[in-house]
């Protein structure tokens, strides 16, 4: 008889199990397990004999169903009754049947029903007919009969293996498992196996003392085990662990079939009967008239060959060899990602009964920390939260779950837990402090702090400023410390308090407030943000704006920019105007040229004409010095915008608007 010595269960669903049983010479084990936990036990089972003697084997029931199993019997167990039907159904089976003091052997014929009465009532008797060895049929009551005892080996092999399938399937889809040792003497046998199991999970009670005690805080912890299994854990040493192991299902249970190609013999028909033709000629016939004879043609049917079988298409498919199809089973990875691979170990024993779940307690200790009052406005606008300030000083890995916290003795909320490391804070929110109100104000401002050139790159500098104030009021009659959670960004914290700490979101500042008084947190950030340009790509008249907002007396090589711009200026007017002029010359030939088209042969047309060409000849000069001038103009707005960009290359300046 094995017993469980030690369960170790793990977070990501499974456990680990470890069972000892005392056995003598060659001896045998049987455990028993669910169907859906076999897979697992074929993967991980793993057996010790520890006094020198070896395993020969494990044998376990197969996934065959319970009729598919007795199928393979010729025996029944009807399913009404009990010895009476089992008997009847065995007829010719040899048997010994003991009555009184005698025992007759022979062949069951049969049962038969009989009615008898006795003072006015009937009753039903069974009679039992045998067929014994000297040639005559016996029959026996049934009440009166002690026992039949079954001759055939074979026969009572076949009753065992039936009322053991029989009796194993009522035990909801249990399957047997039998270790089998060879050895001398006493020795112990150890079992270990991994089954899955539920994940054990972890819960939590903290005891907070009254404000005016110097009591350190209480921590409670207890891990809620379930046992699934038709076995109950007496006294067993208990591990509950968490990590990162990887474990996966894998079907080992179910038999495995190789699909093999079927290859026919080749073979032929049987001959069929062969009818020779008379003779026409005789042997003279064939000498006198030198005739030929030809051979005769072979009957239909008189030999056949059976054509070879037809290769399967989907064995040239695979090359022409057997098609091997093997069933590869679905895998599942399962990881769950928790927190420090950690151990707990529990030091006494633990018993949880079978499909029972239990609470075994962890961890009990006073930690570090105790109740204050945290206010995130993204959480709750009005109010701060109650908290415990938690500090794991137990030296233990904390698990995470729900805590249920009390203030004295009095139920005051509940928070949630994660996992912690030794040393490691957490605050846990459990309630809302209605005591003390918050309002918040924000604002925003945008200013001028820096402007500066430097070798033709212009650059501004302006700082945005959000100014949030926190206004807290206690109610209470008691002095009150609240953090303050204000938002992390990438904003500098300037002219405020610096925060007690950070964490990976928020900032967390310290507000003492009075019994019934006020106090408020001032936080003023500023974010620096800056726009450059480079006066390459530029527009000219606006370069001249940003260096003129920069100063306020305009030193000499501003001056010299200006005048530039202005040359520049009327350089350009200059262009506006020659091309003006030029266009309207050419709009004026171009009507004359129009006109010399509709001039006839005339003296007067004639002297028209010679005066229009005297016209056209003189424009055609005047338009021609437009575009000598229009060249000029070009070439020296070309080197006035040289210059311009040149002497901004040389501009050092800068200008500080914010100390």
């Amino acid at each position: 008889m094995s017993r469980i010595k030690r369960v170790v269960l793990y977070k990501h669903g499974v456990g680990h199990f470890e069972q000892e049983a005392s056995i003598s010479g060659d001896d045998e084990v049987r455990l028993a397990f669910r169907s859906q936990e076999m897979n697992d036990v074929l993967k991980s089972l793993t057996v010790y004999d520890s006094g020198g003697g070896a395993v020969s084997s494990v044998s376990y029931d197969n996934k065959k169903p319970i009729a598919k199993l007795l199928a393979d019997i010729s025996l029944d167990i009807p399913a009404q009754g009990g010895s009476v039907p089992l008997l009847a159904s065995l007829r010719g089976a040899e048997v010994a049947v003991s009555v009184g003091s005698r025992t007759v052997e022979g062949q069951i014929v049969g049962v038969d029903y009989r009615n008898s009465f006795h003072e006015g009532e009937v009753s039903q008797r069974c009679l039992l007919t045998v067929f014994e060895e000297q040639g005559r049929l016996q029959t026996f009551d049934l009440d009166e009969v002690a026992g039949v005892s079954f001759k055939d080996p074979e026969l009572q092999s076949d009753m065992q293996f039936l009322f053991s399938t029989v009796f194993s399937a009522k035990k909801q889809d249990t399957k047997s498992l039998k270790v089998f040792s060879r050895g001398e003497g006493e020795r112990t046998l150890s079992i270990s196996y991994v089954v899955e199991c539920p994940v054990w999970k972890t819960s939590y009670r903290i005891a907070l003392p009254q404000e005016d005690s110097q009591q350190k805080a209480f921590l409670q912890g207890w891990a809620l085990v379930d046992n699934p299994q038709d076995e109950d854990w007496k006294d067993v040493q208990l591990s509950l662990v968490s990590g990162l192991p990887i474990s996966f299902r894998h079907d080992l249970y179910s038999p495995r079939y190789l699909h093999r190609q079927e290859v026919e013999v080749e073979t032929e028909s049987a001959a069929g009967p062969v009818m020779a033709e008379g003779s026409l000629f005789e042997k003279e016939a064939y000498e006198s008239h030198d005739l030929f004879c030809a051979a005769e043609p072979e009957m239909p049917g008189s030999y056949v060959r059976a054509s070879p079988a037809p290769v399967p298409l989907g064995s040239l498919a695979r090359g022409g060899g057997g098609a091997v199809e093997q069933s590869a089973a679905r895998v599942e990875t399962i990881t769950q990602k928790t927190g420090q691979l950690f151990e707990y170990k529990i030091d006494r024993p633990v018993t949880v009964l079978r499909n029972q779940s239990a609470l075994v307690p962890i961890v009990a200790d006073r930690f570090e920390g105790g109740k204050k009052l945290l206010y995130n406005q993204a959480q709750r606008g009005e109010n701060p939260f109650s908290v415990v300030d938690f500090k794991n000083s137990t030296g233990l890995t904390l698990e995470g779950g729900p805590v249920t916290i009390y203030e004295g003795e009095i139920y005051a909320g509940e928070a949630m837990l994660d996992t912690l490391a030794p040393d490691e804070e957490r605050m846990l929110p459990y309630a809302v402090a209605l005591e003390v109100e918050v309002k918040v104000e924000t604002e925003t401002r945008d200013t001028l702090i820096a402007q500066s050139v430097t070798e033709g790159l212009w650059t501004q500098k302006r700082a945005l400023y959000n100014y949030t104030t926190y206004r807290l009021v206690n109610k209470s009659k008691q002095a009150k410390t609240v953090l303050v959670e204000h938002p992390l960004s990438q904003a500098e914290l300037v002219r405020s308090p610096q925060p007690d700490c950070e964490t990976r979101n928020y900032r967390r500042f310290l507000v003492k407030l009075p019994a019934g008084g006020k106090e408020d947190l001032r936080l003023t950030e500023k974010t620096v943000e800056t726009d450059q340009q480079a006066f390459a790509n530029t527009n000219l008249k606006h370069v001249l704006i940003l260096l003129e907002g920069m100063v306020e007396e305009m030193p000499p090589i501003l001056a010299q920019l200006k005048e530039l711009s202005e040359r520049m200026n009327e350089l350009v007017q200059e262009q506006h105007d020659n091309n003006q002029y030029s266009g309207n010359l050419q709009a004026g030939q171009a009507r004359i040229r129009e006109n010399l088209k509709s001039l006839g042969s005339t003296e007067e047309e004639r002297r028209l004409r010679s005066r229009y060409v005297t016209q056209l000849d003189k424009e055609e000069t005047q338009i021609a010095e437009c575009k000598a001038k229009n060249d000029k103009l070009r070439l020296e707005l070309a080197e006035a915008e040289r210059e311009f960009r040149k002497l901004t290359g040389e501009i050092t300046l800068e200008r500080v608007f914010e100390g």
